[in-house]
């Protein structure tokens, strides 16, 4: 039997976990899944920032950005970034998570790695985020770096130009989280975990 026609996503998640794996919350932008939706969900390991499949065919949400800062008023998930692949039509191999780990780690070490969230979603650029007490950076070799918090305007937020490998911005007192998000000059992105400020 399909255990989505039976059960609802509590059931699903804890299915999950019971199974040994890890519960995703997927591609919540294209699902038009609502932050108030998430805070009733018990167990959700992590959630997708970007999926491609979401954005093949008739569909138009790949990116979650919305729904992960607005969710961050209170859940702070991991981000994935996958492809989620159904049809094989362009949307493979489009978005990864790059875990710190070895070649020949076991599954369960693997998987130990996603838990203790030692790894960034990308389509390509690295992504490398770091909290030294108010300052955040960001180390990435591209055309854009951005930072995302609670806040609708911070200063030096926004960090554009050829060649940029690195980014700074100070946090404020009334911020509860900081992501950040670069671009490169093929216009791919990746993703940091969301920092979370008190």
């Amino acid at each position: 039997p399909n255990l989505t026609q039976e059960a609802g996503p509590q059931k699903i998640i804890d299915e999950v976990h019971r199974c040994g794996g890890i519960a995703i919350l997927a591609h919540p932008a294209w699902s038009l899944n609502t932050a108030q939706q998430a805070a009733a969900l018990s167990g959700v390991d992590a959630t997708e920032i970007f999926n491609s499949v979401s954005d093949e065919g008739e569909s138009s949400r790949p990116y979650s950005g919305d729904f992960v800062d607005t969710a961050c008023q209170g859940l702070f998930y991991p981000l994935v970034a996958d492809d989620d692949t159904h049809m094989y039509n362009c949307d493979e191999t489009k978005a990864w998570i790059m875990l710190e780990a070895k070649i020949t780690d076991s599954d369960e070490a693997l998987l130990q790695a996603i838990k203790e969230e030692k790894f960034y979603a990308t389509q390509g650029p690295e992504i490398h985020i770091r909290r030294n007490g108010d300052e955040i950076t960001v180390l990435s070799p591209v055309s854009r770096i951005s930072f995302f918090s609670n806040a609708v305007w911070a200063p030096e937020r926004g960090h554009r130009g050829t060649g940029l490998t690195k980014a700074v911005c100070h946090v404020q007192p009334w911020e509860k989280f900081i992501r950040a998000e670069v671009t490169d000059e093929q216009g791919r992105k990746a993703w940091s975990k969301v920092i979370r400020l008190y």
